[in-house]
C-alpha cells in the first residue's frame, strides 16, 4: 500500500460532535487500519492512488472555500459535507467498487469548481488541478513531496518565486507548511535524497575508474545523502548532508510565510 499524502475526505467535519457520529474512516487523519477500511471511502482512499489524490484535492478545495466565507458559511459547508458523506456511505456500501467512490469524489470536486482530468491515471500519477492557492492546499494535504500535477494560481507563483529568488523553483508541503527550493542548473539540490548511507553503484564505478579523486561530481552522487571522495578506489564520505524528516536537504529548502494584506 502506497500513500501519497493521504488525508480522509472528511477533514471537513471540524465539529467534534459531528465527527464522533461519523464512521472512523471519515475522521480527521486516516489511520488506514482494518476498521477504517470497512467503509468504501476509507478502503479506496487507503489503497488506490487515484482515490487518494482525489481526496487530497477535495480537502484543498474545501479548505479554500472555508477561508472565503464567514462562520455561518462554514457551518453550512459542514452540514453539506455531512449530508454528502452519509449519501456516499449508503450509495457505495453495497456497490463497493472503486468507480462508485471516485465518481462521487469527482462529482463533489466539480461542485467546488475544480476540473478533474478524465484521462486514465497511472500508478502514483494524480489528476491535474489548476489555479490552486498553495497555502490552503498545503494546510489541507499536510505532506506532499511531489506536487507534479498541481498548478498554482498567480499569487502563489509570485510568492514562491520571490522566496526562491528565481522562477525556476520546486515546491512541496511538509507538516502543512509551504517549502520552496531554487532548482539551479541541475535541480539536484531539490531532489529527495536516499535513506541509504552506502555508496551507490555509480559512485563505486566512478572511484574504480578514477582512484584518489578528491571530490566525486554531483552528477555522479545523484540522490546520495552525502558528498564523497575516492580513497584509492574506495568511496569515502566527505560530509553527510543534513536532511529534514522527509529526506530532503534541509539547507536548500525555505519555509514560505503567507503574507496578508495590510488592513485599512
Amino acid at each position: 500500500m502506497r500513500l501519497i499524502g493521504i488525508i480522509t475526505a472528511l477533514l471537513f467535519l471540524s465539529n467534534s460532535a459531528a465527527v464522533a457520529q461519523q464512521p472512523p474512516s471519515y475522521r480527521l487523519g486516516l489511520a488506514c487500519n482494518a476498521v477504517d477500511q470497512e467503509y468504501p471511502l476509507g478502503h479506496w482512499v487507503c489503497n488506490d492512488a487515484e482515490a487518494a489524490q482525489l481526496s487530497q484535492q477535495l480537502n484543498a478545495a474545501y479548505h479554500a472555500a472555508q477561508m472565503k466565507t464567514d462562520e455561518a458559511g462554514r457551518a453550512q459547508l459542514q452540514q453539506a459535507n455531512a449530508a454528502w458523506l452519509s449519501e456516499i456511505d449508503q450509495r457505495c456500501q453495497e456497490d463497493r467498487s472503486k468507480s462508485c467512490v471516485t465518481n462521487a469524489l469527482k462529482a463533489r470536486l466539480r461542485e467546488f469548481g475544480i476540473s478533474v482530468s478524465t484521462a486514465p491515471v497511472a500508478a502514483n500519477a494524480p489528476p491535474s488541478i489548476s489555479n490552486v492557492d498553495v497555502f490552503a492546499f498545503c494546510k489541507a494535504v499536510k505532506n506532499l513531496d511531489d506536487p507534479q500535477n498541481v498548478q498554482l494560481d498567480a499569487s502563489s507563483d509570485e510568492a514562491l518565486a520571490a522566496a526562491a529568488v528565481t522562477n525556476n523553483y520546486a515546491w512541496r508541503c511538509m507538516d502543512s507548511d509551504v517549502l520552496v527550493c531554487g532548482m539551479g542548473a541541475s535541480g539536484s539540490a531539490c531532489q529527495k535524497m536516499s535513506s541509504s548511507a552506502a555508496p551507490t553503484k555509480a559512485i563505486l564505478a566512478f572511484c574504480a575508474r578514477s582512484p584518489n579523486t578528491k571530490f566525486v561530481p554531483m552528477s555522479v552522487i545523484g540522490n546520495s545523502p552525502a558528498s564523497w571522495k575516492c580513497s584509492g578506489t574506495t568511496p569515502k564520505v566527505l560530509d553527510a548532508m543534513r536532511l529534514d524528516k522527509r529526506q530532503f536537504m534541509a539547507d536548500t529548502w525555505i519555509r514560505v510565510e503567507q503574507s496578508h494584506p495590510a488592513s485599512k
